[in-house]
């Protein structure tokens, strides 16, 4: 989400205009991974954790977006050079 806002918002959607398609794919995919389980084939079926319900999704989700939007927030802008005049 960071990387999306500040550096690839305003180039605008496709990833070969320096946009934000790449990022938003990547969040969309860890998302569904937290939506939906990660699968029986993972560490975590073998160890029996059952992790891919609505709630846990709903939670990652809303994790993301504070802790994105306190990063966005505490961000530091570099200064605009002084006009020579």
């Amino acid at each position: 989400m960071v990387a999306g806002v500040s550096a690839h918002l305003k180039q605008g959607f496709f990833l070969m205009k320096g946009g934000y398609e790449y990022t938003l794919l990547l969040g969309l995919a860890g998302l569904s991974v937290a939506f939906t389980g990660p699968g029986r084939f993972s560490v975590d079926a073998l160890l029996s954790f059952g992790l891919g319900e609505l709630h846990w999704g709903l939670l990652a989700l809303a994790a993301g977006v504070v802790a994105g939007g306190i990063q966005l927030a505490a961000r530091r802008r570099p200064a605009a050079a002084p006009n020579k005049a």
